[in-house]
């Protein structure tokens, strides 16, 4: 890493999921507020270090942990619960609950792919029906259940119809957005083979630059996102199965960040002068129910139905002289960070 300010930001979805934050409305560089706050300078690069390959980039039959992290730096949602837990807009600048609480209708803000083409209601609602095509077999298609109805307006308003009355509505219709023009001509029965599976197309606030299998995902900010502009220039996403290996390379210099580190090793790192050591909690919901019936047989493998629950903790953090954050706030909670600059996680 060099010198100059760098910062990382890392969401963990049961400790395992990683998203870039976004910076709305940031001060100008130079300002007396950015120089108040110590904002970080941009550019620079930062290698994460991943336990394991993420299999394919696409949401619609991802089942690896590996593939949300990366997914989540590619792709933008309608909306983005905050730490407050309460669901901020994101694509979707504002939606309005029906009185029944039957319906919810979303309104699209201007927003486009990374190939320039306009993000529309209908990428929306062609996602929710490739979601819950058997032909897909989606192991996310059981989340959406409540859903009977996804209805397009016009080319920015979107409404979503359910067969009972919701009290999450937005949680019950937030789900990922693949891009229309890429997917109406292919076989959702060959989904396994779509192009899309290596080379998705990011929304988000980073695009894929690079994939060399087996070693490394190369992330390069999206500029064609409309919202604040990532801190970093890149990210390096180093493919490290070996947890032993990890540590070594984050003792070493070769890796900036290392998550879930053993307690075993926190000791050792807590000693050494240039690797910040850091315990990062979370939050985490859960849904619980009453069984009443007679339950179904119990079923196992990809097609598995999720537990329904969000557990979707998060984390800003600085490396180098940037500003130490949590949460999605933009103001930092201990005020500059000083070296050093390589950090771990402890969960």
């Amino acid at each position: 890493m060099s010198g100059h300010s760098r910062l990382v930001i890392v969401g963990l979805l049961m400790a395992e999921m990683m998203l870039v934050g976004c910076r709305e409305n940031p001060e100008p560089a130079g300002s007396a507020a950015a120089d108040s706050a110590a904002v970080p300078t941009t550019g620079g690069l930062a290698v994460v270090a991943l336990p394991d390959e993420p299999g394919v980039l696409n949401s619609l039959i991802r089942t690896s942990a590996v593939a949300g992290t990366v997914l989540s730096l590619l792709q933008a949602s309608l909306a983005e619960m905050g730490e407050d837990l309460a669901w901020q807009p994101m694509i979707a600048d504002q939606w309005t609950v029906a009185a029944d609480s039957l319906a919810i209708t979303y309104h699209l803000r201007p927003w486009s792919w990374e190939d320039g083409r306009s993000l529309t209601a209908v990428d929306v609602q062609r996602s929710f029906e490739l979601f819950r095509d058997p032909r897909i077999g989606s192991p996310r298609s059981d989340l959406l259940r409540a859903v009977t109805g996804v209805v397009v307006l016009d080319s920015v308003t979107i409404r979503y119809e359910f067969s009972t009355p919701q009290t999450q509505p937005v949680q019950t219709t937030v789900h990922a957005i693949l891009p229309a023009h890429r997917t109406a001509d292919l076989d959702p029965s060959d989904v396994a083979n779509w192009p899309l599976n290596r080379a998705p197309v990011a929304s988000g606030p980073f695009r894929l630059a690079d994939w060399e299998q087996g070693h490394q995902l190369v992330l390069e900010p999206n500029p064609r996102y409309p919202l604040a502009r990532p801190w970093l220039d890149r990210v390096v996403l180093r493919i490290m199965p070996d947890q032993t290996a990890r540590l070594l390379a984050l003792e070493t210099g070769e890796v900036d960040l290392v998550a879930d580190v053993p307690a075993a090793a926190a000791d050792r790192l807590a000693r050494d002068p240039e690797i910040s050591l850091r315990e990062i909690s979370g939050r985490v919901t859960a849904t619980s129910g009453l069984q009443i019936e007679e339950p179904p047989p119990l079923v196992r493998g990809e097609n598995a139905p999720e537990v329904q629950g969000v557990a979707h903790p998060k984390l800003v953090m600085a490396v180098g002289t940037a500003p130490l954050h949590a949460g999605s706030g933009q103001q930092p909670v201990n005020g500059p960070a000083q070296s050093p600059q390589r950090v771990a996680i402890v969960p």
